[in-house]
């Protein structure tokens, strides 16, 4: 029998002594008032329902407890058969995980380096040209230079080129793989992230002419 069907049980019996010995307090009170009618043997008969249904409540209170103490050992013993069943102790699936992460960042890494070298030889290349640096998203390159530039204050590993309307910028590899890692939920690190690079990378046009 189950923990809750025990309980009821419980809840049963524990009424039934209370209601047997206020039936017995009750006829004790009708003797004390000079009711004739009521006998001694019928308040004997109360309290021994009462101390019956006492009984049953004290057995049921330990059939509840050895059937608690049970379903803990079940629950104990689930425990240990689930992790026996997954094979929790084997590192070769999270060794490759660890490996396919380490391929990630090498691949984007070097993606961000290659981008890094290419802005910063359009820039290099314009600033040896005498090329004037813009200095706000809103300026225009003059016809004159093609409408190319160089763009902005240049900080370590940060290089950008102005065309048109649009700033062609770099990426600091080491800042999107710790800010993947500071991020509290995995849609938030995407999402946040995305957004950034497309920020920082501009989008160049693509115009055939």
């Amino acid at each position: 029998m189950n923990i809750e069907a025990l309980e009821q049980q419980l809840e049963t019996a524990a009424g039934e002594a209370e209601a047997a010995r206020a039936e017995a307090i009750a006829l004790e009170q009708k003797i004390i008032n000079g009711d004739q009618k009521v006998s001694m043997a019928l308040v004997e008969a109360e309290e021994s329902k009462a101390r019956y249904a006492d009984l049953k409540v004290k057995k049921i209170e330990r059939e509840i407890e050895s059937a608690r103490v049970t379903a803990r050992q079940e629950a104990i013993k689930a425990i240990r058969t689930e992790i026996e069943t997954v094979e929790i102790t084997d590192p070769e699936h999270f060794i490759g995980l660890l490996h396919d992460v380490e391929k990630a960042i090498i691949a984007f890494t070097t993606a961000a380096e290659e981008r890094t070298a290419r802005v910063y030889d359009w820039q290099t290349r314009l600033l040896a040209l005498d090329v004037p640096t813009m200095g706000t998203t809103w300026e225009f390159p003059p016809d004159d230079q093609f409408g190319i530039a160089p763009y902005g204050h240049n900080y370590t590993g940060f290089y950008r080129v102005r065309i048109d309307d649009t700033t062609i910028g770099t990426i600091q590899a080491k800042y999107y793989l710790e800010a993947m890692f500071r991020e509290p939920l995995a849609a938030q690190r995407v999402e946040n992230l995305e957004h950034a690079i497309r920020t920082e990378l501009g989008a160049r046009p693509n115009k055939s002419k």
